[in-house]
């Protein structure tokens, strides 16, 4: 939740238990390398050796960024990776400056602002990511994923009634003591008209 400033420095953040970097965090680095990964004692005298390569197994936790991130390189690897891509700043795309590497592809999600406030909709705002996929033999293969819209209000989650197909993820606790007493929400998707897409609630 704090801040990180290594303006030229690589940053190395390995947790077996997961990382949170939190909404207020901010960090500017010259690379950003964060991972889950399990490492024996030959994982870490190969790592003092070069630098930079990280072996060692992968576990199953969280890895989460949702905080400010400024610098030119960024690699997350793990089963459940969660980025805030609107918070991403030095970088010019998702993939190779942001290198996300996973087993599960499906569990990876790319969070990015997509609502039309004037039009209240989410409607044509699907937007895909290239990733590394880790299969089991740890070949590593580009792969194709839908990102995910973010909700953080009522309004918002009803407009995901204007793309039912959407990928969807929520960014902040949705107050929606209003529809109590208005009646007023109506259920997204129907008998005719389902809801098709994913909704992630991050936490």
């Amino acid at each position: 939740y704090g801040t990180i400033n290594a303006k030229d420095g690589n940053v190395f953040l390995v947790n077996t238990a997961g990382t949170l970097i939190g909404k207020s965090a901010s960090i500017n680095v010259g690379s950003l390398y964060v991972s889950n990964k399990k490492m024996g004692t030959e994982d870490f005298a190969k790592f003092h050796q070069d630098g930079q390569t990280i072996n060692g197994t992968l576990t199953n936790s969280q890895m989460m960024s949702l905080g400010h991130i400024t610098d030119n390189k960024i690699t997350f690897e793990g089963d459940r990776v969660v980025l805030d891509i609107d918070k991403v700043k030095g970088v010019e795309k998702v993939a190779p400056d942001v290198d996300i590497r996973s087993k599960n592809v499906d569990d990876v999600v790319i969070g990015y602002t997509a609502y039309n406030k004037d039009n209240k909709t989410y409607a044509g705002k699907d937007k895909e990511f290239t990733i590394k996929k880790i299969a089991a033999d740890g070949t590593v293969t580009d792969s194709k994923i839908k990102g995910y819209m973010w909700v953080d209000d009522i309004d918002q989650l009803q407009a995901m009634n204007t793309n039912l197909s959407g990928n969807y993820a929520l960014r902040d606790s949705i107050d929606a003591s209003t529809t109590s007493v208005n009646k007023n929400f109506i259920s997204i998707g129907n008998t005719a008209n389902a809801f098709t897409g994913k909704l992630d609630g991050l936490y």
